[in-house]
């Protein structure tokens, strides 16, 4: 082999698979309007979004998992909520995308 060609790793076809699908999503968590709400009502967004992750993160019970999820802090950037999901189609990711959508539109 020489210098202008490099060998390629190809990992294993699960791995492959599980990071083919990828959806990132940045959001602004507003403060004051949480502030805003009552107790109940903060409670009731915090059992809803719960729900909904746990639904979405009912994994296949296998090592590697075809279904995960991250809710992440950003510092520094004028977002502050990065949500990223790993799926085996893109069709999940987008039926995730919209249900999403669909539950933020109602708080």
């Amino acid at each position: 082999m020489n210098n202008s060609q490099k060998e390629i790793y190809l990992p294993d076809s699960q791995v492959f698979r599980l990071l083919s699908s990828a959806l990132r999503q940045i959001f602004r968590f507003d403060w004051a309007a949480w502030k805003n709400l009552t107790g109940e009502e903060q409670r009731k967004v915090e059992e809803e979004s719960i729900d909904l992750f746990e639904r979405w993160e009912k994994g296949t019970g296998e090592l590697l998992p075809r279904i995960q999820s991250a809710l992440l802090s950003i510092i520094g950037h004028e977002s502050n909520v990065l949500l990223l999901y790993f799926r085996e189609t893109f069709d999940e990711l987008n039926r995730l995308e919209l249900e999403l959508a669909h539950s933020v539109s109602s708080f």
